[in-house]
C-alpha cells in the first residue's frame, strides 16, 4: 500500500503539471483546449482545383479509348493471321499427308512401338463438352476441366 502511495503521488503531480502547461499554451494562442492545429501538410499540396480535375479526367478518357482501340486492333490482327491458306486443307497434298500419317500410326501400334489409344481415367472433358478457352480479369487464359471425382477446376496455360 505504501508503494502505491509513493509512486502514485508523483505521477499525479506530473499529470497536473502537464495539463496546466497544455492549457496555458493553448490559451495564449487564443484557442480552446483540445483543438488541434497540426493538420496534414500534404492535404493542401495535393488538392486539385476543378479545372485540373476535369483536364485529368479528359486525358484519362482519351488514353483509355486509345488503349481499347489498340487492343481491339491487335486481337483482330492475331485472329486474322494464318500460317496456311484454307485451300491447303482441301488439296491432294494434305489428303496424302493425312493418309500417310494414319498408316504409319497404325503400323507403330501393330508393332507395339506405341500404345495406341489410351482410355483416360478421370480428368479432361465431360460428355459432349467442347474445349473452351476463358480469359480471367487480368488476361490469364484457362480452361474448365474436371478431376477424377468430377469436381471442376481451372487449368491455366
Amino acid at each position: 500500500m505504501e508503494i502505491v502511495i509513493l509512486l502514485g503521488i508523483p505521477l499525479l503531480i506530473l499529470l497536473i503539471a502537464w495539463y496546466q502547461n497544455e492549457y496555458d499554451m493553448t490559451v495564449r494562442k487564443g484557442k480552446k483546449f483540445g483543438e488541434r492545429e497540426n493538420r496534414s501538410v500534404t492535404f493542401k499540396k495535393h488538392k486539385f482545383d476543378k479545372k485540373q480535375a476535369e483536364e485529368n479526367d479528359k486525358a484519362y478518357k482519351r488514353w483509355k479509348e486509345a488503349r481499347e482501340s489498340n487492343l481491339e486492333q491487335t486481337t483482330q490482327a492475331k485472329l486474322e493471321k494464318k500460317t496456311l491458306p484454307d485451300d491447303y486443307y482441301k488439296s491432294e497434298k494434305y489428303q496424302k499427308f493425312c493418309e500417310e500419317r494414319a498408316r504409319k500410326y497404325n503400323e507403330a501400334v501393330n508393332e507395339g512401338r506405341i500404345a495406341g489409344e489410351v482410355k483416360k481415367i478421370g480428368g479432361g472433358l465431360v460428355g459432349s463438352q467442347k474445349e473452351e478457352v476463358f480469359y480471367g480479369e487480368r488476361g490469364g487464359r484457362y480452361r474448365i476441366r474436371y478431376n477424377k471425382d468430377g469436381a471442376p477446376y481451372r487449368d491455366y496455360f
